[in-house]
């Protein structure tokens, strides 16, 4: 069982986000791998508490409904859900019905795999763990799911009945478990959707990168190897923007940091070195407008609260 372990902070200053530690010695002799059911941790953190997992943990949700925000990401949990939660993640529970969780779960320590590969970085190089947590989830079918839990049962079958080579046993059942679940949900990429979606992520990364420089969706549908229609597509199927909106909004934030924590004008963005501001005046206008309105608005609160 793992348990709750707030970082120590300092007396004064104690960590805002409770860590989650592994408890090594939970059998009376050193493991770096454990596997429960969950409603077998009575500390099992269901309510909407922001904690860190110290160790990796892999989820079977064999019920459940509501949400699971990871690191920045919302997971909708369903029956049959695989979630892979990374170390120092922050993760909060948002469940409807917070007893109505179940399933099984798998944990252990990245040494664990690490160090049989004499490489520190091993674990951090496998898809499945590299992803972004929005992509460390995926429905399973009932029959993938049972062969799953299979081998979160395997596992506690060997931790019911410790032998001089349990540690090889529990480490080759977690490399088969990460193994299973890197294929299922590169299966699950390949999908039309999830194609979809992927293009929609490289789209908004490249418009990340370069959307100081330009602003045309077919720069980008030419650099994504794409037509600019088929982009958009999916743009807008992922995220229900259009291509051009995204960029739009993306350049609109850029000029709202501008204005509100430079000494820039309005004229300047548009014609200096940043150039953000697109080239209708009439667009210039409306985007100076509305950061004015948000400014005003904010020094008048700000105003108001100094007076009282």
């Amino acid at each position: 069982m793992h348990a709750a372990m707030p970082d120590a902070g300092s007396p004064t200053r104690p960590a805002a986000v409770p860590s989650i530690r592994f408890d090594r010695t939970k059998y009376g002799r050193q493991l770096l791998a454990d596997a429960c059911d969950i409603r077998s941790l009575p500390h099992f953190i269901t309510t909407p508490l922001a904690h860190r997992l110290r160790f990796y943990e892999i989820a079977l949700v064999a019920d459940g409904d509501g949400w699971l925000e990871l690191d920045g990401s919302t997971i909708a949990i369903d029956r049959r859900l695989l979630i892979l939660t990374r170390p120092g993640e922050i993760r909060r529970w948002r469940l409807d019905t917070p007893r109505r969780l179940d399933g099984v779960l798998a944990f252990f320590e990245g040494d664990f795999i690490n160090e049989f590969f004499a490489d520190p970085r091993f674990l951090e190089t496998l898809p499945v763990v590299a992803a972004p947590a929005a992509q460390r989830s995926v429905a399973l079918a009932p029959a993938d799911f049972n062969r799953l839990a299979d081998m979160i049962g395997a596992m506690r079958e060997e931790l019911d009945c410790l032998r001089a080579d349990t540690s090889h046993a529990l480490r080759a059942e977690t490399y088969r478990l990460l193994i299973a679940a890197q294929r299922l949900m590169t299966a699950r990429a390949d999908l039309p959707a999830d194609r979809s979606r992927a293009l929609a992520r490289r789209f908004q990364d490249l418009v990340e990168d370069g959307f100081a420089d330009d602003s045309r969706v077919s720069h980008y549908a030419a650099h994504l190897h794409v037509t600019a229609r088929h982009l958009n597509f999916c743009v807008q199927a992922a995220t229900g923007r259009s291509a051009s909106d995204v960029i739009a909004q993306r350049l609109f934030l850029e000029c709202r940091r501008l204005l509100l924590h430079s000494q820039m004008s309005m004229h300047e963005i548009a014609d200096g070195d940043h150039r953000l501001v697109p080239g209708d005046g009439r667009i210039a206008d409306a985007m100076a407008q509305e950061i004015v309105g948000e400014l005003v608005e904010a020094v008048t609160s700000r105003f108001i609260e100094d007076r009282n």
